[in-house]
């Protein structure tokens, strides 16, 4: 078996082409959410970062870029919504990943409040999560969440992500 190159590799081109590699590859998308302890405002992001952990406990991760938003909310709150959106909340999605349009989030959809977290009603999935471990990486930080709740739709509709646009099965 061979061992790891010792050349040091070009971290930005090398970062450039994973990021392409991985704008082929299919990933469901969600709003997660969280509240401000201190102001009672919401706060959230578009992810394609998250997965389950385990079965036993349930458990879901979240990785969050360290400079976003609502980064300090979920850090500080220690529970946050991974709202997996279908094809009706597609138009929810812009105002979440564009930093400009922050204002327009949580406004004219059917957004709620759960167990002091903002969830976005009608969603394929809503995932309840406390913060159970944290660990920085680079510019994320990973968050494992302890599942306490999930309201799933009869019929979901989940929504994908992938060359830069959004699909749902055929």
């Amino acid at each position: 078996m061979s061992s790891a190159p010792d050349a040091q590799p070009d971290s930005a081109a090398i970062a450039s082409a994973l990021k392409t590699a991985m704008r082929h590859m299919p990933s469901p998308v969600a709003l997660i959410s969280a509240t401000d302890a201190a102001t009672g405002e919401p706060a959230g992001l578009a992810a394609t970062a998250f997965v389950p952990v385990a079965m036993e406990p349930p458990s879901m991760l979240v990785c969050v870029n360290l400079g976003g938003s609502a980064h300090a909310v979920i850090e500080s709150t220690g529970a946050f919504c991974i709202n997996v959106i279908g094809l009706a909340q597609a138009d929810e999605l812009l105002p979440f990943a564009i930093p400009d349009r922050r204002e327009e989030r949580f406004q004219g959809a059917a957004w709620g409040e759960r167990h002091g977290l903002p969830f976005l009603a009608g969603a394929a999935a809503n995932i309840f999560c406390r913060t159970a471990r944290r660990d920085i990486f680079g510019t994320h930080e990973i968050f494992i969440g302890e599942v306490f709740d999930v309201i799933v739709v009869d019929f979901p509709d989940p929504t994908n992500f992938a060359v830069g646009k959004l699909f749902t099965k055929a």
